[in-house]
C-alpha cells in the first residue's frame, strides 16, 4: 500500500495546483477559437512553453483543457470537442518549480512565454490573452480591439519592443504601451517566431511557411517542406533552426541564404512530430516531440543514448518516451536544460511532465521538488 501512495504523490501534488485553478475559473469562461487538429491539446493539464534566464531562474506557462460532451440528439454520437479551461504559470528559483504569484486567475491557456529581464516579460496564449510580467506578479492585460486569435509565440527584445503571432497568419508587435496588429504576408497559422534583433526576425507555421522580417516588413520566404513547422530557434541573426511535423528539422545559415532540411541518422526520426527546439551552441542542441529526443552532436541529428527518469521515492530507471510529449525546451547552458509538455494517459488524467538535464542524463524533475 505505501509503495502506491508514493507512486502517485506527485499527482497529489499536481490536483493540489490545479483544482484553485478550476474553481477560480468556473463561470469565467471567455469564447474561445474552435480546437484545431494540427494543435497538440488534449484533455488534462500541459506545459507548452519554457524559457531560462539563467541556471535559477526559469518560467513555464501551460493550461488545462476538458471535454465538453454533448447529447443534445440522442441519435447522433457523443462529441466531445476539447475546450479550454485555465491557465498555469510555473516560476524555478533554483529548487523547485511553484505557481507564480498572479494578480487574477488566468482562464485560458498559456501557449508561449518570453522574458526581455528577469522584471519583465509576457505570456500569450488562448483567445488572444496577453499575461504581463512586471517582475513582481502577472496580470492579464487586454489586447487590441476585436482580435481574438489564439496566439502561439511570443518573442521579447525589451519592455519596449516585442512580438507575437498566431492563428491566421496573425502578427503582433507591442511598443511598451498596447499591443498593435501588423499586416501579414500570410493567412496560414503562425506557430512561433524568434527575433535575433530589433530589425532582424523569423516566424514559422503551418504548410511549411517562413516568414522574414528585415527592414520593417514581413515576408515569405522560400521553404523547403509543406510540413507544419511548430518553432523556431535562433543562435544569431547568421543562423537558426526550426522543427515540425513527422520530424522536420530546417537549417538556416546566412552564408547560403535559405532554409535547408537537414536529415537525422537512421532510426532516430520515427516520423512523429517535433515541437521544439534549442542549441547551446552551433554544433550542440536538442529538439523533442511527440514520445521522443533528437540531440545534435557531430553535425548530425540522432537519438540520445541516456534518457532516465527519477523521483525522490525512486531511483533512476529506463525512461518510457511512449508515456510522455513534449512542446517545450531551454538550455541555458551546454550541460543543463529543461523540457516540458504532458503525460500521455488516453484519458482526462493527463498532467503535465518537467524534465531535467544535467550531469549528461535526462530525468523526470518531481513535481513540487
Amino acid at each position: 500500500m505505501l509503495k502506491y501512495s508514493l507512486r502517485y504523490a506527485p499527482l497529489l501534488l499536481l490536483a493540489l495546483f490545479l483544482i484553485p485553478l478550476r474553481l477560480a475559473g468556473w463561470g469565467q469562461q471567455q469564447p474561445a477559437p474552435v480546437y484545431r487538429a494540427l494543435s497538440p491539446f488534449r484533455a488534462g493539464s500541459a506545459l507548452y512553453s519554457i524559457t531560462m534566464l539563467s541556471r535559477n531562474d526559469g518560467w513555464a506557462v501551460g493550461g488545462f483543457f476538458t471535454k465538453a460532451c454533448s447529447t443534445q440528439n440522442p441519435q447522433d454520437k457523443i462529441s466531445c470537442p476539447i475546450t479550454p479551461y485555465s491557465g498555469l504559470i510555473l516560476h524555478y528559483t533554483g529548487k523547485t518549480w511553484e505557481p507564480a504569484k498572479v494578480a487574477r486567475n488566468i482562464t485560458l491557456p498559456l501557449l508561449a512565454v518570453s522574458l526581455d529581464s528577469p522584471g519583465d516579460g509576457w505570456a500569450v496564449g488562448y483567445n488572444a490573452t496577453f499575461v504581463h510580467y512586471n517582475g513582481d506578479s502577472w496580470s492579464i492585460v487586454p489586447g487590441p480591439a476585436n482580435f481574438n486569435k489564439n496566439l502561439f509565440g511570443v518573442s521579447m527584445l525589451s519592455p519596449s519592443d516585442g512580438w507575437a503571432v498566431g492563428y491566421g497568419g496573425s502578427i503582433l508587435h507591442y511598443d511598451g504601451k498596447q499591443w498593435s496588429q501588423i499586416a501579414s504576408p500570410t493567412q496560414f497559422d503562425l506557430r512561433s517566431i524568434a527575433m535575433s534583433s530589433a530589425h532582424e526576425g523569423w516566424a514559422v507555421g503551418d504548410n511549411g511557411t517562413i516568414l522574414h522580417y528585415h527592414t520593417g516588413v514581413w515576408r515569405v520566404v522560400a521553404s523547403p517542406t509543406h510540413n507544419a513547422l511548430n518553432n523556431v530557434s535562433l543562435l544569431s541573426s547568421n543562423e537558426g533552426w526550426a522543427v515540425g511535423k513527422q520530424d522536420t528539422v530546417l537549417h538556416y545559415r546566412n552564408e547560403i541564404g535559405v532554409w535547408e532540411q537537414v536529415a537525422c541518422m537512421p532510426n532516430a526520426c520515427q516520423g512523429k512530430d517535433l515541437y521544439a527546439i534549442a542549441m547551446s551552441a552551433v554544433t550542440t542542441g536538442w529538439a523533442v516531440g511527440d514520445e521522443h529526443f533528437l540531440t545534435y552532436r557531430s553535425e548530425v541529428w540522432s537519438a540520445p543514448d541516456s534518457i532516465r527518469a527519477s523521483s525522490a521515492n525512486t531511483s533512476p530507471s529506463k525512461f518510457d518516451f511512449s508515456q510522455v510529449n513534449l512542446y517545450g525546451i531551454a538550455l541555458p547552458s551546454a550541460n543543463e536544460g529543461w523540457a516540458v509538455g504532458r503525460t500521455i494517459t488516453g484519458n482526462e488524467d493527463n498532467v503535465f511532465v518537467i524534465l531535467h538535464y544535467q550531469d549528461n542524463t535526462w530525468s523526470r524533475f518531481p513535481i513540487g521538488n
